[in-house]
């Protein structure tokens, strides 16, 4: 526990502080602002749609069926 203490030691004595205020940035926007239209855009980028998914959740099949096709792909 000592050896990993000081390790810890060592390395926030590299770590440099600035006297600026702190700012939030959302990096899926150029403008750095945060949307939910970003939000939905960063978690869907490169996903693609099938036309099976729509007929597995609009199908008769129970619910627990569903998820567990849904989560087995």
């Amino acid at each position: 526990a000592v050896i990993e203490y000081v390790n810890l030691w060592r390395k926030l004595q590299l770590v440099a502080l600035s006297d600026e205020p702190d700012h939030l940035s959302w990096k899926w926007t150029t403008n750095g602002v945060y949307s939910a239209s970003s939000c939905y855009r960063a978690l869907f980028h490169d996903s693609t749609s099938s036309p099976c998914w729509k007929l597995l959740w609009k199908s008769w099949a129970p619910l627990n069926n569903k998820v567990f096709l849904w989560l087995a792909h």
